[in-house]
Protein backbone atom coordinates (compact mmCIF):
# COMPACT_ATOMS: atom_id res chain seq x y z
CA UNK A 1 0.00 0.00 0.00
CA UNK A 2 3.09 2.35 0.76
CA UNK A 3 4.20 1.71 -2.85
CA UNK A 4 0.95 2.34 -4.52
CA UNK A 5 0.64 5.65 -2.16
CA UNK A 6 3.77 6.93 -3.48
CA UNK A 7 3.08 6.14 -7.13
CA UNK A 8 -0.32 7.56 -7.15
CA UNK A 9 1.33 10.99 -5.44
CA UNK A 10 4.16 11.07 -7.86
CA UNK A 11 1.62 10.94 -10.94
CA UNK A 12 0.47 14.72 -10.23
CA UNK A 13 3.66 16.40 -10.33
CA UNK A 14 4.87 14.74 -12.93
CA UNK A 15 2.48 15.04 -15.50
CA UNK A 16 2.79 19.27 -14.39
CA UNK A 17 6.81 18.38 -15.19
CA UNK A 18 5.68 16.58 -18.43
CA UNK A 19 3.79 18.89 -19.81
CA UNK A 20 6.05 22.06 -19.14
CA UNK A 21 8.34 19.95 -21.24
CA UNK A 22 6.12 20.49 -24.39
CA UNK A 23 5.50 24.53 -23.71
CA UNK A 24 7.48 26.88 -25.94
CA UNK A 25 6.57 30.41 -24.28
CA UNK A 26 5.02 31.51 -21.21
CA UNK A 27 1.46 31.93 -22.64
CA UNK A 28 1.61 28.48 -23.52
CA UNK A 29 2.75 27.12 -20.38
CA UNK A 30 -0.11 28.98 -18.50
CA UNK A 31 -2.65 27.74 -20.85
CA UNK A 32 -1.30 24.47 -20.49
CA UNK A 33 -1.12 24.22 -17.41
CA UNK A 34 -4.28 25.08 -16.41
CA UNK A 35 -5.21 22.03 -18.50
CA UNK A 36 -3.70 19.72 -16.73
CA UNK A 37 -4.84 20.75 -13.59
CA UNK A 38 -8.75 21.51 -14.30
CA UNK A 39 -8.60 18.36 -16.29
CA UNK A 40 -6.63 16.32 -13.06
CA UNK A 41 -8.92 17.68 -10.50
CA UNK A 42 -12.13 17.32 -12.32
CA UNK A 43 -11.75 13.11 -12.98
CA UNK A 44 -10.75 12.90 -9.36
CA UNK A 45 -13.84 14.32 -8.74
CA UNK A 46 -15.81 12.13 -10.84
CA UNK A 47 -14.24 9.01 -9.67
CA UNK A 48 -16.17 8.41 -6.39
CA UNK A 49 -19.44 9.17 -8.10
CA UNK A 50 -18.54 6.97 -10.66
CA UNK A 51 -17.54 4.07 -7.87
CA UNK A 52 -21.02 4.45 -6.99
CA UNK A 53 -22.78 4.42 -9.37
CA UNK A 54 -21.07 1.33 -10.17
CA UNK A 55 -21.93 -0.13 -6.69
Amino acid sequence: MILLGIGIGALFPLSLIVALDHANNLQETERLMGFVQGGGYIIASVMPTLAGVIR
